[in-house]
C-alpha cells in the first residue's frame, strides 16, 4: 500500500458557533483518486476548504506528507504542492487568459505548451480576458491554472457543475488522463457516475460526518446508503 500523501484525522470545523463538520477522517495516497459525495449542505466543500486553511480544524489534525498543515495558508500549501480548483473558480476576469496561466505558473512538468494540448480552446483564447469566456472556458482556465503549479495533489470543488455535457466530457477526460498519470486527486462531485469511473475510494459524508467509505464497488452495491445519502 503507497503512503498517505494526505490525511485527515479527527477533523473539526465551524462557521462561527455553527459546528459543521464533526470527526472527519481520511486519507489521499500517492497517485490516488478519492471522491467526497453527499447531498448539498453535507459538508464537502467545507472539508476542502479546510483542508486548505480558509478555515482552520478545530480541533482535528491534517498533515501532508507526515507535516502538520491543518491551518496553514492557501498560498503556503500551494507551494507544498497543493492545486485548488474552488467551486466558483477564482479566476481573474481583468487579466487574458495566457495572464490568469503564467502568473502563478511554477516550473515543472506542467508547461503552457501541455496546458494548450489538452485545452485548445484555451490557445484559442488565450488573449481574451478572463471575464469574456463562458462558463466551460472559465473552468478549463481554472483547472488549466491549478496544473501550472505542478501539483502532488489537486482538490477540485464540483468540477462539472452547470456545465454543458459537451464541456463536462471534455474535462472529465482531462482528470481521467491525469489520473492514469498517477496524479494524486480529491475531487467533491455531485454526478455520481463521473465520481465512479473517476474515483478509486470514495468517502459519503451527511451533517458533516463520514457515513460511508469503500470502492467503487462497494458503493454501487450499496442500496441504502445511494438511497439514503445520495438520493439514488
Amino acid at each position: 500500500m503507497t503512503a498517505a500523501l494526505l490525511e485527515l484525522a479527527d477533523v473539526n470545523a465551524y462557521y462561527g458557533q455553527s459546528h459543521v463538520l464533526h470527526g472527519v477522517s481520511l486519507t489521499v495516497r500517492e497517485g490516488e483518486v478519492v471522491s467526497l459525495l453527499g447531498r448539498n449542505g453535507a459538508g464537502k466543500t467545507t472539508t476542502i476548504l479546510t483542508i486548505m486553511g480558509y478555515l482552520n480544524p478545530a480541533p482535528g489534525h491534517i498533515r501532508f506528507r507526515g507535516e502538520e498543515v491543518g491551518g496553514a495558508r492557501p498560498h503556503r500549501l500551494a507551494k507544498m504542492g497543493f492545486g485548488f480548483v474552488p467551486q466558483e473558480r477564482g479566476i481573474f476576469p481583468s487579466l487574458t487568459v495566457r495572464e490568469n496561466l503564467t502568473t502563478f505558473a511554477r516550473a515543472g512538468g506542467w508547461t503552457l505548451d501541455r496546458i494548450f494540448s489538452i485545452f485548445p480552446r484555451l490557445a484559442e483564447r488565450q488573449g481574451n480576458w478572463g471575464g469574456q469566456l463562458s462558463g466551460g472556458e472559465q473552468q478549463m482556465l481554472a483547472i488549466a491554472r491549478a496544473l501550472l503549479l505542478n501539483p502532488s495533489l489537486l482538490l477540485l470543488d464540483e468540477p462539472s457543475e452547470g456545465l454543458a455535457p459537451m464541456i463536462v466530457r471534455e474535462i472529465l477526460g482531462v482528470l481521467a488522463d491525469l489520473r492514469r498519470e498517477g496524479l494524486a486527486i480529491l475531487l467533491v462531485e455531485q454526478n455520481l457516475r463521473a465520481a465512479l469511473d473517476l474515483a478509486d475510494r470514495h468517502h459519503v459524508l451527511s451533517k458533516g460526518q463520514i457515513v460511508f467509505t469503500g470502492t467503487s464497488s462497494e458503493l454501487e452495491g450499496n442500496e441504502s446508503v445511494l438511497k439514503d445519502y445520495l438520493s439514488v
